[in-house]
């Protein structure tokens, strides 16, 4: 937990995306819940700050737990662990989501995420999501 709440944007996600450790669902649950009331506090301050980077990170947050809770469902006692999901990119799919929820623009993140994974299979599930 001190991985996603202590470090940097940079590190964070690569912890998030490229990470195949295990996040507790707990962990999860109280990054996603904190890190949404920090960004609603600040969003109505005097202070300027963006909010995309944190609406990524909540996204992508939000993916991994979805990923975590689908791994500790279905495929808790099997060989299948992490060599069939890949929860980097339920948390790539997740803050697509919700960065596309926040500025409302659907083709515009959907190239975007296009061109950060350089993959064709991506595209689809993404625009599905989205």
């Amino acid at each position: 937990m001190a991985t996603l709440f202590y470090s940097s944007f940079n590190q964070m996600f690569k912890s998030l995306f490229h990470s195949y450790d295990y996040y507790g669902i707990p962990e999860l649950v109280i990054f996603v819940i904190c890190s949404f009331i920090l960004v609603m506090l600040t969003n109505f301050t005097a202070v300027p700050m963006g909010l995309f980077m944190p609406s990524m990170m909540i996204g992508a947050g939000i993916g991994r737990l979805y990923a975590e809770g689908i791994r500790m469902i279905f495929y808790k006692d099997t060989i299948l662990d992490y060599n069939f999901i890949n929860p980097g990119f339920y948390a790539l799919v997740g803050s697509a989501c919700m960065i596309t929820s926040i500025t409302r623009l659907m083709l515009t993140i959907i190239v975007i995420y296009y061109e950060i994974t350089n993959k064709s299979t991506t595209c689809l599930p993404i625009m599905i999501s989205i």
